[in-house]
């Protein structure tokens, strides 16, 4: 190891173990993902994986491996190096929101949140980007791309299962009979019945369970625009790494797709979804009405990289 990775990786090191004598560390963490709710409610639910992810980390760079597979990828030394770095001075900032020491000796307090003019100067950049290459925006770009992580694991999700269960539109149907067609995946309603019958038709490597916590977690930065510590980013990236195993096609893009049970039919389950949400209920809608289509499905797709293997 060179000296920066050996200077990280000790350091990472150091912090694992302070972390690990804290008075509050969970010891029982069994390895999943924290709800929204246990987050808010118990900041301690943090210092469990803030110890997974440096142990995991610091164990690919002392593997030796030139490019240690991570989340899914063959992944660069530097990257490594560097969110080693990130999730240190991240566990500061921690200590900062909790007011309390728990492994480092500084206590910082990071940018958490993107003010909404912010937001909307940044929008505005895109569209105006030679005026911008002479307004100092303070890296806030750099800081909207960090955050926006959560962000783009949403959409992620929600476009892996409206593509899976082959969704074409959805009608809503009030109590007073109106009706309302709509193209908008109703991500609720789907997790609802994904979790309690999803496993009769699906095969999927990770639990519906699990995802969905991701899934609320992701959601957070759309409706508080407020900044998630790295380590929860990279513990729900390798969670929806997983719901995309086989996608990359090995060199063959276009290919189908399909995570239905041997036997299973987009036909039985749009058949199964309407006789399930037939007596809905739920914010004045009495039932939602599913159109499926097997035109809709996920294919194989990759990236072009250019490094030598």
């Amino acid at each position: 190891m060179d000296n920066d990775v050996e200077v990280a990786v000790s350091r990472a090191i150091d912090i694992v173990e302070e972390v690990r004598r804290h008075k509050k560390y969970n010891n029982s963490y069994s390895g999943g993902f924290p709800s929204s709710k246990t987050l808010s409610a118990k900041p301690h639910a943090h210092l469990p994986i803030i110890v997974e992810q440096l142990q995991l980390i610091t164990g690919l760079l002392q593997n030796g491996s030139e490019k240690p597979y991570l989340l899914g990828i063959w992944a660069e030394e530097e990257d490594l190096v560097n969110l080693l770095n990130q999730i240190v001075s991240e566990v500061s900032e921690l200590e900062g929101e909790m007011r309390e020491r728990i492994a480092t000796n500084s206590i910082s307090f990071g940018q958490t949140v993107i003010p909404g003019h912010t937001l909307f100067t940044l929008a505005r950049s895109i569209s105006l980007n030679s005026t911008y290459k002479k307004i100092d925006l303070l890296n806030q770009k750099g800081i909207l791309e960090s955050f926006s992580i959560s962000f783009l694991l949403r959409l992620s999700i929600e476009s892996k299962l409206s593509t899976m269960m082959g969704f074409k539109s959805v009608k809503s149907v009030s109590s007073s009979d109106e009706e309302f067609v709509s193209d908008h995946f109703p991500v609720g309603p789907a997790f609802r019945f994904l979790k309690e019958r999803g496993d009769s038709y699906f095969t999927l490597p990770v639990s519906v369970a699990e995802l969905k916590k991701v899934y609320d977690w992701s959601c957070r930065f759309v409706h508080t625009g407020r900044k998630e510590y790295i380590w929860m980013a990279l513990k729900a990236i390798a969670c929806v790494e997983r719901l995309y195993e086989g996608h990359a096609g090995k060199g063959y893009l276009g290919v189908r797709i399909s995570n239905f049970r041997e036997g299973k039919t987009v036909e039985q389950l749009q058949e199964e979804l309407n006789e399930y949400f037939h007596n809905y209920n739920s914010s004045h809608v009495a039932s939602l009405i599913w159109e499926l289509s097997d035109d809709i499905y996920d294919v194989t797709n990759n990236f072009w990289d250019a490094r030598k293997k």
